[in-house]
């Protein structure tokens, strides 16, 4: 921890872009001839203008971001459409401990699989993208739904390997310019490719965890400006 002289309080508020949402059909592994597999899924939609916006303040070292006023959430609201479908209304919602949600949304999105780095990545984007929403939720009653809206959450999905990846980014995370921001992430594909600004490709990082690139590598590549913090 830095030196209280050496710290700047910055405030800023963040806004979303209304854009307009996408059916979609199920995440679904295809093997391609090489043998590799990637994720099919839709590209995940923008998430429209928050219900409520939230002033946040952190703290930022000139030698590195730091987040002192961030608290880790202890749990996220998600609500829930039937058979995780777009299509369903939301039916309920359900407070999810923020550990469970965590660890039983990433092997829904990343391939479990795939390499420990491409997973870590994977555990960046899922976490930061919750925790985003948490400060500025998607629907007046949750924070989130359980579907490719927001991410796909399906209880008790846990996968070994997914977990360590969550275990193993605990305690960091990324911002931008000093602040959190949507981590938004799409399919892809196998390769160098970028699926838009500020997107990162779910393929993309099992690409280049083959590459032997790390997860703070393709965080840096994929959302341009961002930094890690720890808490």
């Amino acid at each position: 921890m830095k030196k209280a002289s050496a710290l700047l309080l910055m405030t800023a508020a963040l806004s979303l872009v209304a854009t307009s949402a996408m059916a979609s059909p199920a995440v679904k592994e295809v093997k391609q001839k090489d043998g590799t597999v990637r994720l099919d899924v839709q590209e995940r939609p923008s998430n429209g203008t928050p219900e409520a916006q939230q002033e946040t303040k952190l703290v930022v070292d000139p030698q590195g971001v730091t987040a002192a006023a961030y608290t880790m959430p202890s749990s996220i609201r998600v609500g829930i459409r039937a058979n995780n479908s777009t299509a369903n209304p939301i039916s309920s919602v359900s407070v999810v401990p923020w550990y469970n949600y965590n660890i039983d949304v990433l092997p829904n999105e990343w391939i479990a699989s795939w390499p420990a780095q491409s997973l870590n990545a994977g555990a960046i984007a899922v976490k930061m993208y919750a925790w985003y929403h948490i400060l500025h939720p998607k629907y007046s009653t949750c924070d989130v739904d359980n579907t490719v809206n927001s991410q796909v959450y399906k209880p008790n999905s846990r996968i070994a390997k997914s977990t360590t990846a969550v275990d193993t980014m605990s305690g960091i995370g990324i911002l931008k310019s000093g602040v959190m921001f949507e981590t938004q992430y799409r399919a892809g594909s196998y390769d160098s490719s970028i699926p838009g600004t500020n997107i990162m490709s779910q393929n993309g990082t099992h690409y280049y965890a083959d590459l032997g690139k790390t997860w703070s590598w393709m965080t840096s590549y994929y959302y341009p400006g961002s930094a890690t913090f720890t808490y």
